[in-house]
């Protein structure tokens, strides 16, 4: 068994308001929960404990997804939040693409993780945007303290990967390869941030 146990956090749910494509063909609470069952076999068959911070379809409550974490046991916890992104709320199609991957704020050891993800997103998707403003996470730009990311006892990175409002992102966003390529992906870096922090430990 793997030392790092992972987290995995859907988005939103199916009682929070938008979160859709402009024409309610893609929902972003039905498309993270896919991903987090592809993303928790992958992991589970790769010798990982993988619990999640809600198993409903609903939105549980911001404070109840981070107080689940806290109480999963583990010295060493990762919590990954999939999410996809949006240019606006207006009800209309963007032309915004790419992914970002946020932290809180200050240098802390999911600044490490985010690297992680970051190189390995961009090494498997090399068409796809990185919308970061500086490569490396000691003056990265996309941190910010959302309620997930800050609990105690794990660390904690969010995920955005492509924009819902962005009808070329929408198509992507609904083929099996390109979903079955991001939870490899997710599953690599996980892996090595795994091997990062276990060697640490030594």
């Amino acid at each position: 068994m793997r030392k790092l146990v992972v987290i995995l956090d859907p988005a939103h749910g199916r009682n929070t308001p938008g979160k859709c494509s402009p024409d309610g063909q893609h929902r972003e609470y039905l498309w993270s929960r896919m991903l987090v069952d592809r993303v928790r076999i992958i992991l589970q068959e790769r010798g990982f404990c993988v619990q999640q911070t809600t198993m409903s379809i609903n939105e549980p409550g911001l404070s109840v997804r981070k107080r689940a974490a806290e109480k999963i046991k583990g010295d060493l916890k990762l919590l990954v939040s999939l999410h996809n992104n949006a240019a606006g709320s207006d009800g209309k199609w963007h032309k915004a693409t790419g992914f970002e991957v946020w932290t809180t704020v200050n240098v802390t050891n999911s600044d490490i993780c985010a690297d992680y993800f970051i190189e390995q997103l961009r090494k498997d998707f090399p068409k796809v945007a990185c919308r970061l403003n500086s490569p490396g996470y000691l003056n990265k730009d996309k941190e910010a303290n959302f309620t997930v990311l800050t609990g105690k006892g794990y660390m904690a990175v969010l995920v955005e990967w492509l924009f819902q409002d962005n009808k070329e992102d929408v198509v992507l966003l609904q083929s099996d390869e390109m979903n079955n390529r991001f939870a490899e992906s997710i599953c690599s870096a996980i892996e090595d941030i795994d091997v990062h922090f276990s060697r640490k430990q030594l």
